[in-house]
């Protein structure tokens, strides 16, 4: 079934920014000394979301309007951010290469920098503007969704472990006067990946610099991080590769704090089972899944029966708690 595309930027909206004219079904827009064709309505597509996270990742919109700027390294992501531009502004942007700080650099002009801002991107500074994703992003289609979270993660997202555990994270910046809003931003991203079936750590805080505090969070687990690779992925080529690799190359994925009990409770759904079984079947030495558990009896979620030299254990409620959903 095809998605409906949602209409974004009309004849009479871009009136109001540009000098828009009409000639044999084509629609041109002049700014300045910069003329494009466009089709018109611009409507949600993949390729404008993904430009819009691009945007709210390592792309600059200046804040006099004048030019959309984009850096990065990967040269993968840079071809994206021009092919979404081709596609949607029928424009080739200057792309330059920096010898001295091996980063490509792509400049387009006042149109795309002024319709992206129309669009709900930022001008300027992004750490001292107050901003959130404009609801054709938060309610668009999941198309929309993937290419939007994907581009924002290719910019600002890592894969590592951290604290013993296989991640991907995601962090960003914002003044200490604007964090509560930013918050606010957060959880919208956070709400777009749980659309995409995917659970997230809690927002956590921690400071960046003198005037900046960093807010993110984590995908943990690994039925989360394989989610990830199969709804969104990364184009980042080292990403990627980091990617497949927690999932191809190691033999044991550390669990989330919750997903290891809810495996647990999930195994005894089929019926009381000895520690060592539950063990082979997720893939636990024995002495883990006995912690594990322990505190779930203390929960009073599980019960241990049989006798000394053979102990099953079961559940206590088929329903899995709340805490764990």
């Amino acid at each position: 079934m095809t998605e409906v595309q949602q209409e974004l930027i009309g004849f009479e909206n871009l009136q109001k920014e540009f000098n828009v004219t009409c000639e044999n079904n084509t629609t041109y827009i002049k700014k300045g000394k910069c003329i494009i064709k466009i089709k018109l309505p611009i409507k949600t597509t993949p390729e404008i979301a993904s430009l819009f996270g691009h945007a709210l990742g390592d792309g600059h919109i200046k804040k006099d309007k004048n030019q959309f700027q984009y850096f990065n390294k990967a040269k993968e992501l840079t071809v994206n951010v021009v092919t979404c531009i081709k596609q949607i502004f029928s424009i080739e942007p200057t792309l330059h290469f920096r010898d001295d700080s091996e980063i490509y650099c792509i400049y387009a002009p006042s149109i795309v920098a002024r319709i992206l801002v129309m669009l709900g991107a930022p001008e300027g500074r992004k750490t001292t503007r107050d901003f959130r994703l404009p609801e054709w992003i938060v309610k668009g289609s999941v198309e929309v969704k993937k290419a939007f979270i994907r581009a924002l993660f290719d910019d600002e997202g890592w894969v590592g472990i951290t604290q013993s555990s296989f991640a991907i994270g995601f962090g960003q910046n914002k003044k200490e006067s604007l964090i509560e809003n930013h918050r606010i931003y957060m959880n919208q991203i956070v709400s777009i990946i749980y659309d995409l079936g995917i659970k997230t750590s809690e927002i956590f805080k921690r400071s960046s610099d003198k005037d900046s505090i960093q807010l993110g969070f984590k995908i943990m687990g690994r039925d989360n991080i394989k989610k990830f690779l199969d709804q969104i992925n990364f184009i980042h080529n080292i990403k990627q590769e980091k990617l497949s690799k927690i999932l191809n190359q190691y033999k044991q994925f550390q669990y989330g704090k919750k997903e290891a009990k809810l495996k647990i409770l999930e195994v005894l759904k089929n019926g009381q089972l000895r520690s060592k079984r539950i063990g082979e079947l997720l893939s636990r030495d024995q002495k883990t899944i006995w912690k594990h558990l322990n505190q779930l009896r203390k929960r009073n979620l599980v019960a241990k029966i049989g006798t000394k030299n053979k102990v099953f254990w079961k559940l206590n409620d088929l329903n899995t708690p709340s805490e764990f959903n």
